[in-house]
């Protein structure tokens, strides 16, 4: 049984999917099952009876992953299991499936990701297919903990403190450049955020240092 067409599943979610099946099995109920793979999806079939019409029937199916999880047309899901597997039956009701609103969630999920790239600027290839491009900002989202949209997002980095070797024990220093008054109260912001953030950390060595100054960036921002 293979999916008829690409679908992108919520996390924690529960959805009902069309699948295509074999013609020899229209007109005829089948017992579906979870297709056991060597790499798991992470998704999982729910068994249950199913009927074959025109070469369709639907499966169950469940994220139980906290990522958005694509699914593309032609993947198989499920298989057909024989009857004697049976061990209880639970009886299908239309009501149940009418309140999941899949593709309701499924809508909240892609405007999602669209407001995510709003947000943080990708500048994403014009070449890529729709599905490439949702591809991309799905694993872009799954990994949007890495990326800094200014100085208080960016992260510490975890591991031992590194020891900088010195090739002299000559001390550097340097007079600090004259500054406008616009300029060093800039400056004086930035660094204080920069502090904040833990990215650096005042020091009182009079032997080490570097002038400070500001430097214009394309987007007309100045950075020290």
């Amino acid at each position: 049984m293979t999916l008829s067409k690409t679908t992108c599943i919520p996390a924690l979610f529960e959805v009902t999917l069309a699948l295509s099946s074999p013609a020899n099995f229209n007109n005829k109920s089948v017992l579906l099952d979870n297709l056991p793979r060597i790499n798991p999806l992470k998704v999982v079939v729910a068994k249950a009876l199913t009927t074959c019409k025109k070469n369709k029937t639907v499966c169950r199916l469940l994220n139980y992953t906290n990522q958005v999880v694509t699914l593309k047309k032609g993947l198989k899901l499920a298989k057909i299991e024989d009857w004697d597997t049976i061990a209880a039956i639970q009886e299908f009701r239309e009501a149940t499936v009418a309140k999941l609103e899949p593709n309701s969630r499924i809508r909240n999920a892609d405007v999602k990701l669209k407001e995510f790239h709003k947000q943080y600027g990708f500048k994403i290839c014009p070449t890529l297919t729709e599905d490439q491009r949702h591809e991309l900002l799905k694993k872009l989202y799954a990994y949007k903990h890495v990326f800094a949209r200014d100085v208080t997002e960016i992260k510490a980095c975890k591991g031992p403190v590194l020891k900088v070797d010195l090739h002299t024990n000559r001390k550097m220093f340097n007079r600090q450049f004259k500054l406008n008054e616009a300029d060093k109260a800039e400056i004086t912001r930035q660094i204080s955020e920069m502090q904040k953030a833990d990215v650096i950390e005042s020091s009182q060595d009079p032997y080490y240092n570097s002038p400070a100054f500001l430097v214009t960036k394309t987007n007309g921002l100045k950075r020290p």
